[in-house]
């Protein structure tokens, strides 16, 4: 009795499984892109919330009720270059002018962030004056808003998706040139064939021929 239990239990395990199985999506090539693509690094400051790191480039960083000064946002340190180095690895973003009026992204200048002042606010003098003003922290990171944030949030997340872009259409040239290949391939085996049929039609056509003369040369000679 048991045994038969557990076998109905077991097929039931199996059905479900199956019915699993059946409710999975197939991956995409988009979404294979977009999972090839690593993401950017800095997205999330060091001391952010759990919840953030599941967040998605394109929303917001929500702040719960908290005292001031438990979440320090800061895109980098003083004197880098955090719009390229916020890419993390690959191809360096190329000049684009896809929103020349920065209605999607803003593009404010930060002087703490201009590697060509880096020697100046390394200077003792000057830091000292930074921290005491909450410029930046005891270990040189450059303090901002969060809605500076949020901002370079949305540019890490345009190109971001500038780089799925660019995979996709390599794919999609890659693609165009398989068919072309794939195209080639067809009609030189079409040619091939109709050169097949044309030689033997003329290989016939000779037989019959030579045929037709030596049964012409017998006739004669008789």
């Amino acid at each position: 009795m048991s045994s038969a239990k557990t076998s109905d239990l077991e097929v039931d395990d199996i059905s479900d499984i199956d019915i699993t199985l059946l409710t999975l999506r197939k991956p995409t090539e988009l979404k294979k892109v977009i999972e090839s693509i690593p993401k950017p690094n800095r997205a999330v400051p060091k001391n952010g919330l759990p919840l953030w790191y599941r967040l998605g480039l394109e929303c917001k960083l929500p702040v719960p009720k908290m005292p001031e000064g438990k979440i320090v946002f800061s895109r980098g340190k003083i004197g880098e270059d955090v719009r390229r180095l916020g890419l993390g690895s690959g191809p360096r973003p190329t000049f684009d002018l896809a929103d020349p009026y920065c209605y999607n992204v803003s593009y404010d200048y930060v002087p703490e962030h201009d590697p060509h002042l880096a020697h100046h606010f390394a200077q003792k003098p000057a830091r000292n004056r930074m921290k005491i003003l909450g410029f930046c922290t005891k270990d040189g990171r450059a303090v901002c808003s969060l809605k500076e944030f949020n901002q370079y949030r949305k540019y890490l997340y345009n190109q971001f998706m500038d780089r799925i872009h660019m995979e996709m259409k390599k794919l999609d040239e890659r693609a165009r040139d398989d068919l072309t290949l794939k195209r080639v391939d067809v009609d030189v085996a079409r040619r091939l064939q109709i050169f097949t049929k044309v030689e033997r039609a003329r290989e016939h056509l000779e037989r019959v021929a030579q045929e037709h003369a030596d049964e012409w040369a017998e006739k004669k000679r008789l």
